[in-house]
């Protein structure tokens, strides 16, 4: 009687521990998801610019114009700003790659910064990056707030 018991149980453990297997496909459909979800052309609403050393951070804001935008595509992006004083527009061409989890990396002659995709959802969206320049105490942190 305790055999059939015994194999019972051994068959239901096998199953369940068959089940508990890892395979981690979250990262690869989430860039799958990113990349679908910040196609096209998102207006500028504002891009807040921080720099921190030594515990001390500043922040500058350039405030966009409705002219201004960020325009995404499967392997390219465009960031469009026509509100800078003094100035013509500017438009800077990337290079775009969905290959993080939860962001994407843009790439241009000689520059690349990863942004990680903060806030999303059908009419908004919120991109961070932070980088280190030349001085290595100085973190640098750019945050884009879009609108579609």
């Amino acid at each position: 009687m305790r055999k059939p018991y015994q194999a019972v149980v051994a068959c239901m453990l096998a199953i369940a521990l068959a089940g508990c297997e890892k395979q981690d496909l979250s990262p690869a459909l989430l860039r799958q998801d990113i990349q679908s979800a910040v196609q096209g052309k998102w207006a500028l609403e504002r891009i807040d610019y921080s720099l921190c050393r030594n515990n001390n951070c500043s922040t500058t804001t350039y405030t966009g114009t409705g002219l201004d935008y960020f325009e995404f595509r499967a392997d390219s992006a465009f960031l469009v700003k026509n509100g800078i004083p003094n100035a013509s527009s500017v438009k800077e061409k990337y290079k775009i790659e969905y290959t993080i989890a939860g962001g994407f990396e843009l790439k241009a002659s000689g520059w690349s910064g990863r942004f990680t995709v903060r806030d999303l959802n059908a009419r908004s969206m919120v991109l961070v990056t932070s980088f280190t320049g030349r001085d290595p105490d100085a973190l640098f942190t750019d945050t884009y707030y879009l609108k579609r």
